[in-house]
């Protein structure tokens, strides 16, 4: 499959976010304010990586509808005009629907809305009341709130503290200075302290949803798209300051900046070769696949599941032929799957978008005689420990499991999800949530010691 079009389209995409938020800020800034943090926001890793990593654009989609849910709002409250509420209302649920990590949006109205605090709450009620709807209407398709495996169940103190770390986190990964915020907030200081309690308390607004993310450095700066236009704002409002006392002051900036900027094209850099290792990795993979449509294929690997992924689109949209594929995150389950008699296998290491990880990514193809000794070796006897004591208690929406052992190691939640079964590793007090679009054929909790001996597994086969 070509991916020009998707490339072209998220280009278009990146465009449009761009341009709105250039209008957001015409409406505080001069053009040339505007277009500094317009730029600035515009060469930044997250819009760069978003642009080039195809299956990101609901990423960007959902930032345009987010700029734009505000620009109408912010219009609205100038000429009280209905029908520019009416919408900022539609933007913001759709805003919502293309990714939840835009549901800061009510939070963020209300603070930036004129007027006192109940001026302000009665201004949000509508985006809150559509968050509401929002999360109700997100339980009831994926059976659950959704989110990644134990990130909810964290602790108050533990989700507050990585709140407060995040923006130095965020600043070193995006442009290579942990120390960039402070810079930004001595310098608010000096010129409108109001303004940096305001920005600051929007930096939290917007990076709050990635409190419930489990990955750190790349992996989570390569989303913080709001993250980036803030300080972009943050930019054209001190050019903006500047320019009326003397220019001069605006040069000396500019020049504080220079680090930053070559610590964001560094890292920018790395980015984009990283994404074209991974490309060139999961193109191997996908032409192995798609070379004889009558082979037994098994696909190993952390990301397996994207090519599980490739076997829908081809039988459901593209109507074409498609391999016998079974794709898992983990051989440690290779013993219990239904078939273990592969044309080819195809081993694919850390093809994982974090950076470090991403340039060491390979992709092996064993057939014949080298398939079935690799099935023979991980077939053969080996000295399994006993399954691990879990009781499952299931409910209409989700199955409550309770791992009752003592045993120090990591436990694993394997799920059997068609022709993918991925395993992730879960606390012993664990509730999942039954998704309504993906069908989980059964659950296996699997034990793995200290030394990697994996147990057999405890299993909850789920009702169709």
């Amino acid at each position: 499959m070509n991916p020009l079009g998707y490339h072209l389209i998220n280009l278009f995409v990146a465009f449009l976010c761009c341009l709105m938020f250039y209008k957001l800020q015409r409406i505080y800034f001069t053009p040339f304010a505007s277009w500094i943090g317009t730029i600035v926001m515009s060469i930044s890793l997250p819009m760069s990586f978003d642009i080039s990593w195809v299956t990101r654009k609901h990423y960007l989609w959902g930032f345009f509808f987010t700029l734009t849910a505000i620009y109408f709002f912010k219009s609205w409250e100038e000429n009280k005009k209905k029908y520019l509420l009416l919408f900022s209302l539609i933007t913001t649920l759709i805003s919502f629907l293309f990714k939840e990590a835009y549901a800061y949006l009510p939070a963020l109205v209300f603070v930036i809305s004129a007027g006192s605090i109940s001026d302000r709450a009665k201004k949000s009620t509508p985006y809150f009341l559509i968050l509401i709807v929002y999360i109700f209407w997100r339980i009831h398709i994926l059976g659950g709130i959704g989110g990644y495996p134990g990130s909810i169940e964290k602790s108050f103190v533990y989700l507050f503290n990585k709140l407060l770390y995040l923006p130095v986190n965020l600043s070193k990964n995006l442009y290579g200075l942990s120390y960039f915020p402070f810079l930004f907030f001595i310098i608010l200081a000096f010129l409108d302290y109001k303004w940096l309690i305001f920005l600051i308390l929007i930096i939290f607004i917007v990076i709050s949803p990635f409190i419930f993310y489990p990955a750190e450095d790349f992996l989570l700066a390569n989303k913080a798209l709001s993250f980036v236009a803030v300080f972009s704002f943050i930019l054209s409002y001190i050019s903006n300051k500047l320019l009326k006392h003397r220019k001069i002051y605006l040069l000396i900036f500019f020049l504080f900046l220079i680090p930053a900027l070559f610590g964001s094209i560094s890292k920018i850099r790395l980015s984009q070769n990283a994404v074209i290792q991974l490309s060139s990795n999961y193109k191997k993979a996908s032409d192995e696949i798609l070379k004889n449509s009558n082979e037994k294929i098994l696909v190993i690997g952390n990301y397996s599941y994207y090519f599980s992924n490739l076997e829908d689109i081809y039988k459901k949209m593209l109507k074409k032929d498609f391999p016998y594929i079974k794709s898992i995150s983990d051989t440690v389950v290779l013993p219990y799957l239904d078939k273990t008699d592969f044309d080819k296998i195809i081993l694919t290491q850390n093809l994982n978008l974090e950076q470090d990880i991403a340039f060491e990514s390979d992709v092996k193809i064993l057939t014949g005689s080298e398939s079935k000794q690799f099935i023979l070796e991980n077939l053969k006897s080996k000295n399994f420990s006993n399954p691990p004591d879990v009781n499952f208690t299931p409910t209409s929406d989700h199955v409550i499991i309770n791992i009752n052992d003592s045993r120090k190691g990591t436990y694993l939640r394997c799920l059997y999800m068609g022709t993918y079964v991925g395993c992730y590793p879960i606390p012993k007090k664990y509730l999942f949530k039954f998704n309504k679009v993906k069908h989980i054929d059964r659950i296996d909790i699997i034990f793995l010691s200290e030394n990697g001996i994996p147990s057999k597994p405890s299993s909850f086969v789920l009702q169709k």
